[in-house]
């Protein structure tokens, strides 16, 4: 299980786990600041406890290169991806909500 980002085609892995998490339920928290600055930042966590704490750019140069815009608008994407396991693979997710949070709270 990772957690990623690409910011201007540069990939990276924020977190790693190799454990065994098929057959149960999850229990993800996420919070995100997009930012094309040092003040971006991303939480995690799983049942409770934190994984990640990352601060940093978090979203892509706003120009004409990337197609980006100022002001930009952000989706926080979450799934399966088949590009490592070719066995069949399901994901059931519940509960899904997004709220804004004051500055201070992240």
């Amino acid at each position: 299980m990772r957690i990623t980002q690409d910011i201007d085609k540069k990939p990276i892995v924020l977190w790693e786990e190799k454990g065994e998490f098929r057959g149960r339920w999850l229990d993800w928290k996420f919070q995100a600041r997009f930012s094309t600055g040092k003040d971006g930042r991303v939480k995690a966590w799983l049942g409770g406890r934190m994984l990640l704490d990352y601060t940093g750019v978090t979203a892509n140069t706003e120009n004409q290169t990337t197609g980006y815009r100022n002001p930009g608008y952000f989706y926080f994407k979450m799934g399966l991806y088949r590009n490592r396991m070719a066995e069949p693979m399901t994901v059931y997710i519940d509960e899904y909500r997004k709220q804004t949070l004051a500055q201070q709270e992240l």
